[in-house]
């Protein structure tokens, strides 16, 4: 077969000696090239010897390539475009950041407190080898504090009649679950009467201690910052009297001897509380491992206790 090459008005097809249907044809636009070539006027000719590559376009074409110097392409986004997304991404950030940060809170906290839940039984576990049991004690704010203190690990330490801030205990008024406030001042009995001590993992622990008081311990989970809310970083903590006093549990004296019934725990776990409601919501921390119960009624926290 003799070497021949097509042009016409659309360009040149170069036909080797191989069978027609061996022909490589490359860059066709689209898949209009035949219909193209079939309505020019094509003229057959020997192949020139010089002839290397099919011209197409004002370039050079090879068997495996081609270049087009008229025509480019461009691809992105406009303006417009790039605005639209950023808003709608503010948006939705917008609706979502404030849960995820709440929740990251709530992690927090639920952490914190089986932290000091934990530190504080384990430091009685070993004061009772020298000390017995609670039921023992003077039950005096000062006398738990001093069998206590030896096996704490301590940041601050704010015996009774020094300062209270380095402590963390400088709130005059801690809200309620309900979001009322209760009028005890501890940031007072911090500095006049109860001693108490930071952790070196940065929890804050008031020694209240048992004789004429409802509870032993208050732990604010985060020192003096925000909420200082009750149900949330602040919480009470007793000696159960219910185990030999072998246990240190959440909630007020009265309430962790009973702590599932209306007058227990749960009871201090619920907003129409007005005895420092949310001060025993520790036992739903131990039992859940969350702080659900802030977004629920509380008939769903009783239903779910």
């Amino acid at each position: 077969m003799v070497d021949t090459y097509v042009s016409g008005a659309y360009g040149e097809i170069c036909v080797g000696s191989s069978p027609i249907s061996d022909i490589f044809i490359i860059n066709r636009e689209e898949t209009e090239l035949n219909k193209r070539i079939g309505q020019s006027k094509l003229i057959i000719s020997p192949k020139p010897a010089s002839h290397k590559a099919l011209s197409w376009g004002g370039g050079a074409l090879g068997r495996t390539g081609s270049r087009f110097s008229d025509r480019k392409t461009f691809l992105g986004f406009t303006l417009a475009e790039v605005l639209i997304t950023l808003g709608i991404l503010g948006i939705v950030i917008a609706m979502t950041l404030p849960s995820l940060v709440q929740k990251y809170k709530e992690k927090e906290f639920v952490t914190a407190y089986l932290r000091v839940y934990s530190i504080l039984n384990q430091a009685y576990t070993r004061a009772i080898v020298d000390n017995e049991t609670f039921e023992y004690w003077d039950k005096t704010s000062e006398d738990t504090y001093n069998k206590l203190k030896p096996f704490l690990n301590l940041g601050a330490d704010c015996s009774e009649g020094k300062a209270n801030a380095p402590c963390g205990f400088t709130v005059t008024s801690y809200k309620l679950l309900n979001d009322s406030f209760d009028n005890t001042d501890f940031s007072h009995f911090a500095y006049y009467n109860y001693p108490s001590i930071k952790l070196n993992s940065g929890e804050s622990i008031m020694f209240l201690g048992s004789s004429g008081h409802d509870v032993d311990f208050l732990i604010d989970l985060n020192g003096e910052k925000n909420p200082n809310k009750f149900g949330e970083d602040a919480h009470f903590l007793s000696f159960n009297s219910d185990s030999n006093y072998r246990q240190i549990l959440p909630g007020a004296v009265w309430s962790n001897n009973k702590p599932n019934s209306p007058q227990g725990g749960r009871l201090q776990c619920q907003r129409s509380q007005t005895w420092f409601a949310g001060s025993a919501c520790g036992y739903w921390i131990l039992t859940h491992q969350n702080m659900n119960y802030l977004h629920m009624s509380d008939e769903k926290i009783r239903n779910n206790w």
